[in-house]
Parts: C-alpha cells; sequence; structure tokens
C-alpha cells in the first residue's frame, strides 16, 4: 500500500514546529481484561503490553500521557488498579483520568454525557480522588471514554480542580463537544478548561490500479497507530498536522496496542508488528519534535495562540480495490443490508461450489 501527501517533506526535522503528545488510554476489552495487558508477552515471545509501551517511549526518552480508567477497580479490586497507576508514576510517566463511568455507576450509561452535571461532579470526584490516593500527584488532565464529554464534563472537571481536556475528537459521534463551536485540531478554552483535541487529518483512500477513474473515499482519522495503515503514513501524518501549523499533535494508543488478537484458553495473545512498527516509527520522527504530556500543559502559559488557522490537513492512500469498495459500500449502506449482501455473495458461492461437484461427479452418459 502506497501513501502520499503533495509537497510535503518526511522526516525528523520537518516536526520543529510542533509539540508532540503521546496519549495512551488505558482500560480493558470485552476480550482483554486489563490485568492481563500489563505485562503481556505474545505468542512470539515478544512483550506487547501495557509497559512495553512504556518502555519504547522511555527507550526514547519520553513521557506520555495515560488515561487510566480507574473505575475497573470495581471488576478487579483496588490493588490492581492502584499497581497500575503506581508503575506508570514510578516509570515517569503522566497519569491522568480515564472516565468510563459504566464500570462504577450504571451499566447500562457508558457515555458521561447520559449522566447528570451532579452526576458528573461526583464520577470526577471519585475518579481523581483515587488517582491521587495511589499516586501521590494532584491529577488535572482528562480524557473522556469514547469521547463522550458535554458541557456538563467540563463544568465537572472545573468543579474537581482539572484544568486540561482531551476529549473533543472532531465528528465522533460521541463526541458531545462538536457543537460547542471549539476548533477541531487547536487548543481552545471553554469554562476555565483548556481543551487539547484529538489530532484528525482527512484520508483519502484512492483504490489500486484505478489512478483518478474512481473518486477518493475520504474518511477522518487520528494518529493512532492501529489505524494507520503503515509507517509512511504515520510519517505523513505527523507531517501534514506540521504543516497545517497544529501547535499540539496527539498521538493515539491504547493500553492494547500492541496486541492483535487475545489469547483464549491458555493460549498466549498475538502481536501486533504493524502497529509496533508504526509506533516506533512515530517515535523516531518525534525525536526532533518538543514533546509534552497534557498534564504538564496545565501549569503553561501561551497555549492558545491566535493567528492560527484550524486546519484539517489531507492524507492521500492507495489501498486494494476490494478495501476500497468496501469502505464505501460501509460508509452508503446500513450495516444490516452489508450483512445481507454478504450472506447471499457466501450462499451463493457454496451453491456454485456444490453445483460444480454434483456436475463433477455426475456419471458420462
Amino acid at each position: 500500500m502506497c501513501v502520499g501527501v503533495i509537497g510535503l517533506c518526511v522526516g525528523p526535522c520537518s516536526l520543529a514546529r510542533s509539540t508532540v503528545i503521546v496519549t495512551v488510554d488505558v482500560e480493558s476489552t470485552t476480550d482483554l481484561p486489563l490485568p492481563q495487558q500489563i505485562d503481556a508477552v505474545c505468542a512470539d515471545g515478544s512483550r506487547c503490553g501495557l509497559m512495553e509501551i512504556v518502555r519504547l517511549l522511555q527507550a526514547h526518552r519520553l513521557a506520555g500521557t495515560f488515561f487510566l480508567n480507574v473505575y475497573e477497580y470495581k471488576n478487579y479490586g483496588l490493588a490492581p488498579l492502584r499497581n497500575i497507576a503506581v508503575a506508570l508514576r514510578d516509570s515517569h510517566q503522566d497519569v491522568a483520568l480515564h472516565t468510563h463511568p459504566q464500570c462504577a455507576y450504571d451499566p447500562a450509561q457508558p457515555y458521561m454525557y447520559g449522566y447528570s452535571l451532579e452526576q458528573q461532579i461526583r464520577i470526577v470526584r471519585d475518579g481523581k480522588q483515587l488517582l491521587e490516593d495511589w499516586t501521590g500527584m494532584p491529577v488535572v488532565a482528562h480524557r473522556a471514554g469514547a469521547y463522550s464529554a458535554d458541557r456538563n464534563t467540563l463544568e465537572a472537571l472545573a468543579r474537581n480542580g482539572i484544568r486540561v481536556d482531551s476529549s473533543l475528537f472532531f465528528r465522533h459521534p460521541a463526541s458531545q463537544l462538536n457543537g460547542l463551536g471549539l476548533p477541531n485540531n487547536l487548543p481552545s478554552r471553554i469554562g476555565g478548561i483548556t481543551e487539547i483535541p484529538v489530532s484528525v487529518y482527512q484520508r483519502d483512500e484512492h483504490p489500486a490500479g484505478l489512478g483518478s477513474w474512481a473518486p477518493p473515499f475520504s474518511s477522518i482519522r487520528k494518529i493512532d497507530v492501529n489505524s494507520l495503515i503503515d509507517e509512511q503514513e504515520a510519517r505523513l501524518a505527523l507531517t501534514a498536522a506540521v504543516h497545517a501549523d497544529f501547535p499540539y499533535v496527539v498521538v493515539f494508543l491504547h493500553s492494547f496496542s500492541l496486541i492483535a488478537k487475545p489469547g483464549v484458553n491458555g493460549v498466549a495473545p498475538e502481536a501486533d508488528h504493524k502497529a509496533r512498527l508504526v509506533f516506533e516509527t512515530l517515535l523516531v520522527e518525534t525525536g526532533a519534535a518538543q514533546t509534552s504530556t497534557v498534564s504538564a500543559l496545565a501549569s503553561m502559559s501561551g497555549i492558545i495562540e491566535s493567528g492560527r488557522r484550524d486546519e484539517l490537513p489531507h492524507v492521500s492512500v492507495t489501498v486494494p480495490a476490494w478495501k476500497y469498495l468496501w469502505h464505501t459500500l460501509h460508509a452508503r449502506f446500513a450495516a444490516p443490508v452489508l450483512l445481507t449482501s454478504a450472506v447471499i455473495f457466501v450462499a451463493v458461492v457454496a451453491f456454485g461450489a456444490l453445483w460444480v461437484g454434483f456436475r463433477k461427479r455426475r456419471p458420462l452418459p
């Protein structure tokens, strides 16, 4: 697969104008509980867990911001979550609050915007208190789970002394901050909170072999090690953000980003080698840039600068024709239609195979 941005140079020198912030959402998945992610070793013997992400950061003398979903203590107990927070602190990483409230409050309501102001104040207060008790450090930064912050969330953060948020994700359906008139890729201030949005760009996909015959399939992407196609797109996405004059470029991971498939029935998980290569590429490219953590911005002045335009840079990629077709159909038709089409397709192929087999087995006249 090929990737390109017209007119942009690639390399560490091109990142000198922006501050790069590496962020990691630390949470469970349905198939991969958080305690199993911490020091995970994958089937090929490679370390692929949360602390491996920390080790890679340290190898490049970097600190990331780890948004920890402390509310999972309801599932695993206080000690495992406390141990994660302490391990991150002792590794000189930034430990911040990640709010997935369904773990400790209403299991039927996963989004922060589904709670009242008073409820959100309590959720933030409880999570902040846990983190501060565990780490002995002030908690001043936050990201809502599924980017689901709304205006009440910002008020709840302010009431609890949290000064920086990074929940705004342009056009994400769960991000209720999109309707508040905030810039999409620039920091802003609202209600005493500094908002550092998740950095986004527009990916324009072109089908291989068809050149300009087909219109590009466009989608909004974040600089996420699991969604970037390869190392080349990683370089160009960073470069595009810098050329668009982003003061802060947010790189995104999850605590499970280096794991492709969780292990089952005692089998070790499968490593995501592509994600690792992409992450290492991003770290190398970041080496010549200024870096920061989200919490560090809480004490900095001059975060909001005038004269910058809020741009959405474009990155062009070439993908296999089948992937281009799938993305185009998925965007234009509802999932049930796609599922029905897939079932019909499989049924037709199966019937055809059976018919061919039947014809071959028929005795000749």
